[in-house]
């Protein structure tokens, strides 16, 4: 089943035509848009193959090449489909999953936060006080994280303190591994990608991330 998913009703209607008339069959979703409606499309349906339209000048992830183009290659099979690990946020009963990221920051912004960091078990530095902390996958790792740490990674997973007040190197951990924040002073909301939803992290209470056991698959074509 072809769907195209994006915010542009009428560039929406128009890939739609295009597919239609390329007799392209495949379980594959269109998002037309920039970075930040490929988030949201995964969000809406996880795990389907997504090939990346752009439609936004600001679109990192979301290639150049013509749609005409594409149909052609798709159905010519010229492409292959590439498995990014998903990160996942739990307290308690409550999950957050994410492609890029996921944040854990001050509610208040006056109030800094002391929180401890624990990896498979382990304590890592002493306690920490600051904004919070960001935990990136490689594929997020060109966003937030690197407009905080200035760097990118492409194995493992990516853990960068925000605004601490010590001046902390990013974490570069294996994509195996545990995370523990345990807040000790001040409450943290904790987010995922670009999504409004929100949980709260109080005083004394404890997040625990890891690499989820699903994952996000995209097309790339194969060009040569």
């Amino acid at each position: 089943m072809i769907r195209v998913f994006g915010r542009d009703k009428s560039g929406i209607k128009r890939l739609t035509d295009k597919i239609k008339k390329s007799g392209l069959k495949r379980n594959i979703i269109f998002s037309y848009g920039g970075d930040g409606t490929y988030l949201l499309c995964e969000r809406r349906f996880p795990g389907i193959p997504k090939i990346l339209v752009k439609n936004n000048r600001i679109g990192k992830q979301c290639g150049g090449i013509s749609v005409d183009k594409a149909l052609k290659m798709l159905n010519k099979n010229k492409y292959s489909i590439k498995k990014n690990i998903k990160i996942e946020l739990r307290i308690g009963d409550n999950k957050l999953t994410a492609v890029n990221d996921i944040v854990i920051r001050n509610r208040l912004q006056y109030e800094a936060l002391r929180f401890n960091i624990y990896i498979n078990g382990k304590k890592i530095g002493s306690t920490f006080i600051g904004d919070g902390l960001i935990t990136s996958t490689p594929f997020g790792s060109g966003g937030y994280f690197k407009s905080c740490t200035g760097k990118t990674f492409s194995t493992g997973l990516g853990i960068a303190l925000n605004n601490t007040v010590n001046n902390v190197r990013p974490l570069f951990i294996d994509g195996s591994s545990e995370i523990k924040v345990k807040i000790l002073r001040g409450d943290a909301y904790c987010s995922a990608d670009n999504s409004h939803k929100m949980i709260l992290l109080k005083k004394g209470g404890i997040a625990k991330i890891q690499k989820s056991k699903n994952y996000a698959r995209l097309v790339e074509l194969c060009i040569i």
